[in-house]
């Protein structure tokens, strides 16, 4: 006889809202993501949707001036990722696609970056 078990998790995280979010003297993020329990900085992955990258110009030189100019409290562990927005990762009925038609390993690139955020 199988045994039924229900388990409840709760989530609770801020939603800020704001404008120009990594402008010099937009302190949001670093506020936000400069949290840290060790003293050091916070170490981040920011990946950014290519529609992003082709709406605006340049998010990831944006991120990057960003990052060093509140070095203390935010340290990117790489390059920002650009990557396909919910078109270019699902397919045509919302399920995700493989690795093998979404290109060369979506899924080991972002395992491969989460491990440097970790170590």
């Amino acid at each position: 006889m199988p045994i039924a078990w229900s388990v409840d998790v709760a989530y609770h995280y801020p939603v800020i809202f704001t404008t120009n979010v990594f402008a010099a003297d937009t302190l949001t993020s670093r506020d936000l993501c400069g949290r840290t329990t060790t003293g050091g900085p916070s170490r981040a992955l920011v990946i950014v949707d290519r529609g992003i990258s082709e709406a605006f110009p340049s998010p990831t030189g944006e991120i990057d001036a960003y990052c060093g100019r509140h070095s203390d409290t935010l340290q990117l562990v790489q390059e920002p990722m650009l990557v396909e927005g919910d078109d270019g990762i699902h397919g045509s009925h919302g399920v995700p696609r493989t690795d093998r038609e979404h290109g060369p390993g979506l899924r080991h690139q972002l395992n491969r970056s989460t491990n440097r955020v970790d170590g």
